[in-house]
Parts: structure tokens; C-alpha cells; sequence
């Protein structure tokens, strides 16, 4: 968390998260901010974030289940040691309502449909138990999936101008 009335410190990093509705329909994003360059710890912890994040990406496409999406998440995590949170599941639907189903999540048995839109959403356990999560939307296409929102590559965590 972050408290307007302290300064970040160099290195501190914070989790932002940017939702909005707008006739009805919800948008859903969360990024990794680093104050200053980030520590090689912090930026191993963000690369597992994104070794996740395109785990899922490649295992989404119609007719697959959203259980299945979790385990290609869950199956990177292991082959990677990441130190991911499961009990949060990896993402959600999202449309009239924040999150809606259906859910990627290990008893979530819901075939992906062209057209849906996803929220990937993983969190990862990064230095001194440091929470890290991203927040990507996605349209399911007919043969995989489309990164909605991006204005910046999202590879490496942002990292804003110092203000002295």
C-alpha cells in the first residue's frame, strides 16, 4: 500500500490497480510500479509474474477450459519454481460486472467461448513476501487470444521519472 502523505523510497515498489466503468461495463488493470531502478530481486520476481502471464496467454482458445488455463498457469509455476498464489485462482471474466465467471480457477469447468473478454490476474510472492500481481484483459479470438489496453510493452515493470 501506498499512503499520500509519504514519500516513496528508492526501490519501494507498489502495486497499482485501475478499474472503470463506462455504459455498463467494467475495465480491470494492475501494474508493478518500482520507484527508481528495480533491485535484481524484484526484477526476477517481475519476470516469473510475466512467465505466467504468457503461460496463460498461449493456453487460451476456444473449447478450452478455464480449468485447463489455470493448470498451464499452475504447471509454469512448478517448472520455474515461481512462488505463485493458487487460492486466488489466475483470472476472471469480466464485463456487467468486475469480476463475473467465468473464473480461471482449478474447479472452474467452463469452456472459453470467441468473444469472451478475461482478466489475467496472477500474483506472485516476490522479495521479503512482497505481493505481485498484474492485471492483462484479453478477448478470446477464434484461435487464441488478443492483449487488449497495452500502450507500453508490460515485460518490465514501470518505472517513473524521480521527482525531486
Amino acid at each position: 500500500g501506498y499512503s499520500s502523505t509519504a514519500r516513496l523510497a528508492p526501490g519501494q515498489m507498489v502495486r497499482l490497480g485501475m478499474r472503470a466503468s463506462r455504459d455498463g461495463y467494467w475495465s480491470d488493470a494492475g501494474r508493478m510500479m518500482v520507484t527508481g531502478q528495480p533491485a535484481p530481486e524484484q526484477a526476477a520476481a517481475y519476470r516469473d509474474l510475466v512467465t505466467i502471464r504468457e503461460s496463460l496467454v498461449a493456453s487460451i482458445r476456444p473449447g478450452v477450459p478455464c480449468c485447463t488455463v489455470y493448470r498451464a498457469g499452475m504447471d509454469a509455476a512448478a517448472a520455474h519454481g515461481i512462488d505463485i498464489l493458487p487460492e486466488l485462482g489466475l483470472g476472471h471474466g469480466i464485463g456487467v460486472a468486475v469480476e463475473e465467471a467465468p473464473y480461471l480457477a482449478a474447479d472452474d469447468e467452463t469452456p472459453l467461448q470467441a468473444g469472451m473478454v478475461l482478466v489475467l490476474a496472477p500474483v506472485v510472492r516476490g522479495p521479503g513476501g512482497a505481493l505481485l500481481w498484474s492485471k492483462d484483459t484479453v478477448v478470446v479470438t477464434e484461435t487464441g487470444c488478443r492483449l487488449v489496453g497495452w500502450w507500453k510493452d508490460w515485460r518490465e515493470p514501470y518505472v517513473p521519472i524521480e521527482i525531486i
